[in-house]
């Protein structure tokens, strides 16, 4: 059956009130004109779906966190896709991204303050804004929990030595590192052994290092390292091997964030130093003059 039919435009305010008239014009005289009751079509704007996805799973300071939103359904859609992140303590990021290329796929990534960020729930919002009069706004969400910032701190020692004597001295030296992410208030302890005494210590302060406290002292250290993510400082210490030690010179030393800070590989916050202790070289003295009798006035050898 013959009809009419009309392809919508695909740009501009297509939504509105159609009106379908049909006028029958005769094309001779056996005819008289005439025409139909006119018929009105309705188009009404439509609702796009908009589908959004949050990372990573498990986020902490340092984190970056990403939204991606993908907008499908939409007539030829125009405007906007607005990103928010909010979250404790007034903690606020808005991105907005142009929709100029109709459905399809966007995202927003924000990068959490290493040392200021406040664990907890955060809250993703993707939200599309038509630009035109085709499409209805539409929302989608993703809760982002936030755990409190990671470091990795390490350590390590070394005298330069495998074996020692009693009686001597002998300096160890130790470096804690901050693998990072996130900045890190590291705890420094070493408990020497007893047959390592007389101790003095100091620390160095190498890039990436802010403070150590305290800088150096006697005794076994108890120290906390200001730290950047890739800083690290450099204890020396100094003391004097026992007359009595025997067997092994054995002396490790921890590191580990103070509370709050996670740390994802404590496998690498002790190391030891282990040295055999051997005992001083027992010399001797001999002389002979290859004489059994001796005359005087006459000289030997």
């Amino acid at each position: 059956m013959p009809g009419a039919s009309l392809t919508l435009p695909t740009t501009g305010t297509v939504v509105g009130t159609y009106s379908w008239t049909a006028i029958y014009t005769p094309g001779d005289a056996n005819n008289l004109g005439s025409s139909a009751p006119t018929e009105q079509t309705v188009v009404s704007p439509v609702t796009p779906s908009l589908a959004s996805a949050a990372s990573p799973s498990g986020a902490f300071a340092g984190s970056t966190l990403t939204d991606v939103a993908t907008l499908t359904g939409g007539y030829f859609p125009t405007g906007s896709i607005v990103f928010t992140l909010t979250g404790p303590n007034g903690f606020s990021f808005t991105q907005t991204d142009a929709v100029s290329s109709g459905n399809g796929t966007y995202s927003a990534a924000t990068t959490l303050d290493p040392s200021g960020t406040i664990p907890g729930t955060y809250l993703w919002t993707a939200q599309y804004l038509p630009g035109d009069g085709n499409n209805n706004a539409v929302v989608a969400a993703q809760i982002v929990t936030v755990g409190g910032p990671q470091a990795d701190p390490a350590v390590t020692v070394d005298d330069g030595k495998t074996t020692v004597t009693p009686v001597s001295s002998n300096t160890y030296t130790i470096t804690v590192t901050n693998n990072g992410p996130s900045m890190v208030d590291a705890l420094v302890t070493d408990s020497f052994p007893a047959d390592f005494t007389n101790v003095s210590w100091f620390v160095l302060l190498n890039p990436g290092a802010i403070s150590a406290s305290p800088p150096g002292s006697f005794g076994d250290i108890n120290a906390t390292a200001e730290l950047l993510p890739g800083g690290s400082v450099t204890f020396r210490a100094s003391g004097q091997i026992s007359a009595s030690a025997t067997g092994s010179l054995i002396n490790t030393v921890t590191v580990a964030p103070l509370a709050g800070t996670i740390d994802p590989n404590p496998a690498n916050d002790t190391a030891t130093d282990t040295d055999t202790l051997v005992l001083p070289t027992d010399l001797a003295v001999t002389i002979t003059n290859a004489a059994t009798t001796l005359v005087p006035g006459i000289s030997t050898t």
